[in-house]
């Protein structure tokens, strides 16, 4: 079995739930990093999208991986799309631990932008050993979103002769609507749990 490391960055969850199955459907290890920068809101939209033009790079909180980085047969990195960047937050990652990564790296990068935005493939590859061999651009509300997904996985899983149980299209697209769903209503719920919270506190 194939050592698959899927590690991710994302900030409105659209990444983080294609990371999520793929990981799923790979049998991968999965870890989430974050600078713990609050980025919710307006005011969130516009310090990410002035992060990610920024040299300076961002300080992660300690992560967690069950082997070391280069001990993985692959390696699979997801972000979001800033300005037309990664995020600053795995940029921040690549400068400091792209060059211990394994020669099987790919890219998940998702967008709301009708662009591929492929050239922030070579815009990572400048911090890795070598260039990447796969990478995977996402549009959640686009209509091939899901083929695309299984298409990546399926091609992964190839590559490493990895025989996985068969999961049709229509499948993945229920799960993956069925966790955006629930991440919804656990964010709507926060929000009118803190709009009572100031309502009894003017009271």
């Amino acid at each position: 079995m194939s050592k698959i490391l899927c590690l991710y960055y994302s900030k409105s969850g659209s990444t983080r739930m294609a990371m999520e199955k793929i990981t799923e459907l790979l049998g991968a290890e999965l870890v989430q990093i974050t600078d713990g920068k609050k980025r919710k809101g307006l005011s969130g939209f516009f310090t990410s999208g002035f992060d990610a033009t920024k040299k300076t790079p961002e300080q992660l909180e300690p992560f967690h991986t069950e082997l070391p980085l280069s001990a993985y047969d692959h390696v699979i990195l997801g972000t979001p799309v800033w300005a037309g960047r990664c995020s600053s937050i795995m940029r921040s990652f690549l400068i400091s631990y792209g060059k211990e990564l394994p020669e099987n790296v790919s890219y998940v990068i998702t967008h709301m932008g009708v662009n591929d935005y492929e050239q922030i493939y070579t815009q990572m590859d400048q911090y890795l050993k070598q260039p990447h061999v796969m990478g995977l651009s996402l549009q959640p509300k686009a209509d091939d979103y899901h083929q695309k997904v299984y298409n990546f996985m399926r091609a992964i899983a190839a590559m490493h002769e990895e025989i996985i149980e068969e999961e049709p299209v229509e499948e993945i697209q229920k799960d993956i609507e069925e966790k955006k769903s629930s991440s919804e209503s656990r964010s709507k719920q926060k929000r009118r749990g803190k709009k009572h919270a100031r309502k009894a506190k003017r009271h």
